[in-house]
C-alpha cells in the first residue's frame, strides 16, 4: 500500500482547495500538523473507497492477498504506534505523530529575491503521487467497478492545478480516465497499458 498516493494529492487539495491561484504566502504552511477537519474527513473517505475497492478484489478473486490495503487509521496506528500523541481521530494523528513534526508544503519563490512563496505544484507530491499513485488507485476502482466520487474531486483538482488531464468528465457528471489524452501515457494507471477488464489484468499479472 502507498500510503503517499493517499497523504500527499489530497493533504495538497485540502490546504489549497479556497486558494484565489495568486496571492503569496508569507511562511509555508505545516503539512501533517496543519490537517484541518475537512482535509481529514477527505482522507477518510479516499480511505474508504480504498477499502471498498479492496472488498470487491476480494470478493471476485479471494485467493489474492490483499490484507497490506489498511484503512489509513490503522495504517497510521501501526506505522507510528510510538510516536502519535492523541489516536482519537485521523486529524489528530496526523497533527500529533512526532514523524511527521515540522514537515511543511513545498513552496517557490514568489519572485527572484522576494521572501514571499507560492505552492510548488511541480514537487512530487502532484509530479509522482498522482500519475504514479492515486491514478493507479482510481484506474484499478475503475476496472473493478468501484465508484471513487473523492478521489475523482482530488484528481480532477490536481489534474487543472498541473495542466494535466486525467479524468474526463462523463454525460452523468461522474468521471473516467481520459483514455485518448497523450497524459495518460506518462502515468502507471492500468488504462495506459490497455487495460480495459478487470479479469484480464488480474490474470495478465498473475495474480
Amino acid at each position: 500500500m502507498n500510503i503517499n498516493a493517499t497523504w500527499h494529492p489530497t493533504i495538497t487539495y485540502g490546504q489549497y482547495r479556497d486558494w484565489d491561484l495568486h496571492t503569496p504566502f508569507r511562511k509555508a504552511p505545516l503539512f501533517y500538523e496543519g490537517v484541518d477537519d475537512w482535509t481529514a474527513k477527505k482522507l477518510q473517505d479516499v480511505s474508504d473507497e480504498l477499502q471498498q475497492v479492496r472488498a470487491t478484489l476480494c470478493k471476485a478473486y479471494p485467493y489474492i492477498d490483499l490484507s497490506i490495503v489498511r484503512p489509513v487509521c490503522d495504517w497510521m496506528k501501526r506505522s507510528y504506534a510510538q510516536d502519535i500523541v492523541d489516536t482519537s481521530s485521523l486529524r489528530s494523528m496526523l497533527n500529533t505523530n512526532k514523524g511527521y513534526q515540522g514537515l511543511l508544503h513545498p513552496m517557490v519563490p514568489y519572485k527572484e529575491g522576494s521572501d514571499l512563496l507560492l505552492p510548488n505544484f511541480s514537487y512530487r507530491y502532484m509530479t509522482e503521487d498522482v500519475p504514479f499513485g492515486m491514478l493507479v488507485n482510481k484506474g484499478i476502482a475503475e476496472l473493478a467497478g468501484v465508484p471513487t466520487p473523492t478521489m475523482d474531486e482530488i484528481l480532477v483538482w490536481c489534474q487543472r492545478r498541473c495542466n494535466k488531464t486525467y479524468l474526463e468528465k462523463q454525460p452523468d457528471s461522474s468521471y473516467r480516465i481520459a483514455l485518448e489524452s497523450n497524459d495518460l501515457q506518462h502515468t502507471r494507471c492500468p488504462q495506459k497499458f490497455g487495460w480495459t477488464d478487470l479479469d484480464s489484468f488480474i490474470k495478465a499479472y498473475n495474480y
